[in-house]
């Protein structure tokens, strides 16, 4: 379980993976190397993620807490093909899902 000092670290815990995935879905879907339901999906998902990224943002504003930034950039591998776009997606999905359920512990 990771070490939180107060709940606004976990809300920016949050934001930092959230950023993250918002990044990366539009960095897969401004590729075009998904079509038809795939790259809907991408962008209904990215949509989910930008709004994941709001919602955080605002919450820890109104808690008076600062917000992290996004990064610049991102060291994602190329968007080059559909496969392996579909092999990130699952390793990215996978792992975030995994570094919530380590922050919530027991």
């Amino acid at each position: 379980m990771a070490d939180f000092a107060n709940d606004l670290d976990i809300l920016n815990y949050a934001l930092t993976l959230e950023h993250f995935e918002s990044a990366m879905y539009k960095g897969i879907v401004a590729s075009n190397k998904l079509t038809g339901d795939e790259q809907n999906y991408a962008m209904q998902f990215g949509g989910h993620e930008a709004a994941h990224v709001t919602a955080l943002t605002d919450t820890i504003t109104k808690a008076n807490g600062t917000p992290v930034k996004a990064q610049a950039s991102y060291n994602f591998p190329a968007f080059d093909t559909r496969d392996n776009i579909v092999k990130f997606l699952v390793t990215v999905e996978d792992l975030g899902a995994s570094a919530y359920l380590g922050a919530a512990g027991e």
